[in-house]
């Protein structure tokens, strides 16, 4: 969506919040789980209506809306673990997702029945926390506020370059964003795509997509959460915490000290999600994370003016419990709550929720519709473990034979998928779990490249909600050429042979002597000069390279023999 949405950290005096803080009903009894900061949700709506996708850490889920009561029914679930962003492209043809490990997902959307195919994304960096996610107007450049999980970045924008026919990601750059940024920091873009706001900077784009620094602006709610745009660029809300609105100058994109709603908490856990505020009519709705609250406020020609506040529903008693994003559908009729929280009888189990809420146009004020549940399992995903271990052929580095072992560790309970590639694409394998961790596996003979690589990765079985671990892999080379023998002589005397070999993959590493083939005996080291003290007059010699071949028998004779 147009208007930025996500993270930041809002900022008042401590004083007025630890007042509102009093002030709050106590909504939770003690020993309810609570979400953290990377286990919120994500909601949006298509832009035709018929659709709602919820992302959240058990992955992307798409739904049905029932456009007369705004109900909603699972159409299907997509296990790529996510974080809470998300974002849909103004002519509903794609989707993307912030990612818990990768740092955005992306899919094709169909949008006749609404189900979601994924699209290639390539980034150069892990993440640690995936924040806001913004599309360019030309639909040609994704935007990622997001703290890599490698390298000496910290806090950064991420830019991707994006094929607007197939909505393929690929990573451009990263733009640290220095003393002025906030990881997860909400990102809104001008409708002329001139402009990107992100967090408390302001940013220039170029027509090729690059960013160039405007300078920070006075802005004391504007450090991050999530960030509005209204339809004539002429002001700009942030928020959860406020909500507050600033004056804006569509030509130059600088922002003006605005008005407080003052709603109170709203926006009190320091990482609110991507969508946590949204504008429909003359309204703006905010969503509170720590205490499970929708706050409305009202659009004056001041700023804002505080309204309501919408707590949990009496028949749906947790229902906002966790909040974290808010969307209303395009015909204005619907809003949409997503969470995630604790909703079942066992402490600590977590679950993806969305409440519905009836919208009056005219007011703007919200009535309790219904409450979309995910479907068992209530189980978090995995949480952060040890990576499986693999080796081919006990940690070998050559092999002659495509017909390798693999050996992978993984724990009770998972299963195993190889793959020749890291996207685990066409020819993975899965296998279930054996208690000796070997697997077999046939390296591809054919390609240009001798050295062969073997992905694993650990999994589980369907509908468990564990996401699959970072794939592991290790590489071996595929040697099917024999060595060559090219010289052998032995030396005047008969006490040495001298030898000359080649192979240009696995070298040569052993030798044979013999006078008599059928029992050739033990394998020597290779030496171009080998010691034959004693031997018989006649003597046969072959040699091995590293991956096992060897080459032919060759003859060696000389009167110094006895």
């Amino acid at each position: 969506m147009r208007a930025g949405r996500r993270y930041i950290w809002g900022y008042r005096p401590l004083v007025a919040l630890f007042a509102c803080l009093l002030g709050a009903t106590t909504l939770f009894g003690a020993g309810t789980a609570r979400a953290s900061e990377r286990d919120g949700s994500g909601v949006g709506v298509s832009p035709d209506g018929r659709h709602v996708y919820v992302n959240s850490p058990y992955g992307t889920y798409a739904l049905a809306r029932d456009g007369a009561s705004g109900g909603l029914s699972l159409i299907d679930h997509y296990r790529q673990a996510g974080s809470m962003s998300i974002e849909i492209t103004p002519d509903g043809g794609f989707v993307y997702a912030g990612g818990l490990s990768a740092p955005a997902h992306g899919y094709r959307r169909d949008s006749a029945t609404g189900r979601l195919s994924q699209v290639v994304v390539t980034a150069t960096h892990r993440t640690m926390l995936s924040g806001d996610i913004a599309v360019s107007p030309d639909g040609r450049q994704l935007y990622l506020s997001d703290t890599p999980a490698q390298g000496p970045v910290g806090e950064a924008l991420r830019i991707f370059s994006r094929d607007p026919n197939s909505g393929a990601l690929s990573e451009r750059s990263i733009l640290p964003l220095g003393s002025g940024g906030f990881a997860g920091m909400g990102l809104a873009m001008s409708a002329d795509g001139r402009w990107l706001h992100a967090g408390r900077q302001l940013f220039e784009r170029a027509s090729d997509g690059g960013l160039s620094l405007v300078g920070d602006y006075t802005c004391d709610a504007c450090f991050g959460d999530t960030l509005l745009l209204s339809p004539a660029d002429d002001r700009l809300y942030a928020g959860p915490y406020g909500p507050a609105a600033y004056s804006r100058d569509p030509a130059t994109g600088h922002v003006t000290p605005g008005v407080f709603s003052r709603g109170c908490c709203s926006g009190f856990n320091w990482q609110a999600p991507g969508g946590a505020m949204a504008l429909a009519g003359g309204s703006v709705y905010a969503v509170d994370t720590h205490e499970g609250l929708v706050t409305q406020s009202r659009v004056t020609p001041e700023g804002l003016e505080y309204e309501r506040t919408y707590r949990h529903p009496a028949d749906a008693a947790r229902g906002l419990e966790d909040a974290r994003s808010i969307a209303v559908s395009p015909d204005g009729l619907h809003a949409y709550v997503a969470a995630t929280a604790d909703t079942s009888d066992t402490q600590g189990a977590l679950v993806t929720t969305v409440a519905t809420f009836r919208r009056e146009p005219a007011s703007g004020d919200l009535a309790f519709a219904s409450l979309w549940i995910a479907p068992a399992p209530f189980t978090p995903p995995l949480p952060p473990g040890p990576k499986p271990t693999v080796a081919i052929e006990g940690g070998a580095a050559f092999t002659n034979d495509p017909r390798v072992g693999v050996r992978v560790s993984v724990p009770a309970g998972a299963a195993v998928e190889l793959s020749s590639g890291p996207r685990f694409g066409t020819g993975t394998r899965r296998f279930e779990r054996r208690a000796k961790g070997h697997y077999p596996w046939r390296l591809e003979a054919r390609g240009p490249s001798r050295r062969k690589v073997v992905y694993a990765r650990r999994v589980y079985r369907p509908g468990s909600g564990f996401a699959p671990s970072l794939a592991v892999k290790d590489q071996i080379v595929l040697d099917q050429h024999p060595p060559k023998l090219t010289a052998v002589r032995r030396t005047r005397r008969g006490n040495a042979l001298l030898l000359r070999a080649r192979d240009d993959r696995s070298r040569v590493r052993r030798v044979q002597v013999t006078p008599r083939r059928s029992r050739p005996g033990p394998k020597r080291r290779f030496r171009r000069r080998l010691a034959v003290r004693g031997a018989p007059k006649r003597l046969w010699v072959r040699v091995f390279d590293g991956a096992g071949n060897r080459s032919r028998w060759r003859r060696v004779r000389t009167a110094g023999g006895r």
